[in-house]
């Protein structure tokens, strides 16, 4: 069940609490088995409620933090030290709290962190769909390599028709902003969320420096990825001369392409087209592997928002 806003406000004066008193033992003003502040006296300091700051000190006492004495006051636990494996406690028990006020009970924060941390996303079956398979083996790969993911192949046109027999079986669909509104509205229909990836901008901006003096031919295995590429240049602000020296062409192709790109051209050959690219290759062609991958921080983001689904869709099913 979501937290009440109530039980939010409690959390976020917990933390207040914390954080006061941490910074406190960091510069030196406390010390372990040091007396804190009464809470009348912190409520005058931090400009909190009174009974917030009672709350704060006894879930603090409740994580081991403060130790209450009765008719003696509150002091900080001579067990804590600011470092080691007592500060590392605290961190749990902070990060625990913040999950609480997100909706996730300790089980459920526990299973965030196994998923983030410890493979717990191995195997989790996830749609990737874009308009092209050359798109969709880019992102499955880097999602099966960097998160162990099971990424299962599906063009949009097949989504978009059939989204019940696409999506049977998947946890969630994966797809970039140029189709996530087509793949949302497609995937309404079956109530599976839609995480979205972005790809490293570094590839095209590169091969739009090499076009600036010379040709650039692209091989890939889905030739519908050409016009997606080409567009996208132009989103970039490429000048029509400069886009005019790409080619993207499946390897059928590649000799011709290569013909009408000039001398000394830059040859890039896609992992899904390379097998059949080294046959249409000339002599001393010498190709470069081009396989365009994901923004940094994307895998970090998405491994992120599939462990929080997967533990709140545990906590629901509890």
């Amino acid at each position: 069940m979501a937290p009440t806003n109530a039980e939010v406000r409690h959390d976020h004066g917990t933390e207040r609490v914390r954080e006061h008193l941490m910074t406190s033992l960091h510069l030196g003003r406390l010390r372990p088995g040091d007396r804190v502040a009464s809470v009348r006296r912190l409520a005058d300091i931090t400009g909190m409620n009174r009974k917030t700051v009672h709350r704060a000190y006894r879930v603090l006492a409740d994580e081991g933090m403060l130790d209450v004495r009765p008719g003696a006051g509150t002091y900080v636990a001579r067990s804590l030290a600011p470092h080691g494996h007592d500060a590392l406690m605290h961190a749990v028990n902070r990060c625990r709290t913040e999950a609480r006020s997100l909706g996730l009970s300790p089980g459920a924060f526990a299973d965030f962190v196994h998923s983030v941390l410890n493979g717990g996303l191995a195997g989790l079956p996830i749609v990737v769909s874009e308009c092209n398979r050359e798109q969709i083996d880019m992102i499955g790969r880097d999602l099966r390599s960097g998160l162990g993911i099971e990424a299962r192949p599906v063009l949009l046109e097949n989504l978009v028709a059939n989204p019940t027999t696409a999506l049977a079986g998947a946890w969630g669909v994966v797809t970039t902003d140029c189709h996530r509104a087509e793949v949302e509205a497609a995937v309404r229909t079956v109530g599976l969320p839609v995480y979205r990836v972005a790809l490293d901008p570094e590839f095209p901006q590169a091969i739009l420096r090499w076009a600036r003096t010379r040709g650039v031919v692209i091989t890939v295995g889905d030739e519908r990825f050409a016009g997606v590429f080409v567009r996208f240049l132009g989103q970039l602000g490429a000048p029509p001369e400069v886009a005019a020296r790409v080619r993207v062409v499946p390897p059928s192709r590649l000799r011709a392409a290569l013909a009408a790109a000039g001398e000394d051209p830059v040859v890039l050959v896609s992992p899904l087209s390379e097998r059949d690219a080294k046959a249409s290759l000339p002599a001393g062609t010498r190709p470069v592997s081009a396989h365009w991958r994901l923004a940094e921080g994307t895998l970090d983001r998405l491994r992120a928002e599939l462990a929080y689904d997967l533990a709140a869709r545990r906590e629901g099913h509890a």
